[in-house]
């Protein structure tokens, strides 16, 4: 079976999303599944990207039996809303252009914690004509309140 896996955040990146990302990769590895990770270069949390990644749109590495393909994101610290946003937008942009490099796919797997995973999960999953997981680990919109969006804003009243 091939799998997709789309964490924007993958090790070395620090982080409870990036070590359960890994943690399903190893063991759908081991399962005897044939694993691609489609993830953002190592950034997380200062926004300190290694120089071997740094503004390179795409990059292949070889880990575990597992293909990992680091997309391009900003340097910039994973801290307050605007700057996650700018994160998030620009790996789920990035992300596509690994659409050559990943083929087709048995299953999606689409990781949290950030929900703007989904939306590349989707295309790869209409591309491939197969199933998405997504896979929830924080509360969505709550999250939002902690990084400083007002309930009575624009982006708060969304909810």
């Amino acid at each position: 079976m091939k799998v997709l896996i789309t964490p924007q955040c993958f090790p070395p990146d620090m982080g409870d999303g990036a070590t359960r990302a890994h943690s399903v990769a190893v063991g759908l590895v081991r399962a005897g599944c044939e694993v691609t990770v489609v993830s953002a270069a190592p950034h997380y949390p200062s926004g300190n990207i290694p120089m071997k990644y740094r503004w390179n749109p795409l990059r292949i590495e070889y880990d575990s039996e597992m293909k990992i393909i680091r997309a391009f994101v900003p340097p910039v610290e994973s801290r307050g809303f605007a700057k996650r946003a700018v994160l998030f937008l620009s790996f789920v942009l990035s992300s596509l252009f690994a659409i050559p490099l990943v083929g087709t796919a048995d299953v999606v797997f689409a990781a949290n914690p950030n929900i703007t995973v989904m939306f590349a999960g989707l295309i790869y999953r209409n591309l491939s004509r197969c199933p998405l997981v997504q896979n929830v680990d924080n509360l969505w919109p709550e999250v939002l309140y902690d990084l400083g969006v007002r309930r009575g804003s624009f982006i708060g009243r969304l909810d």
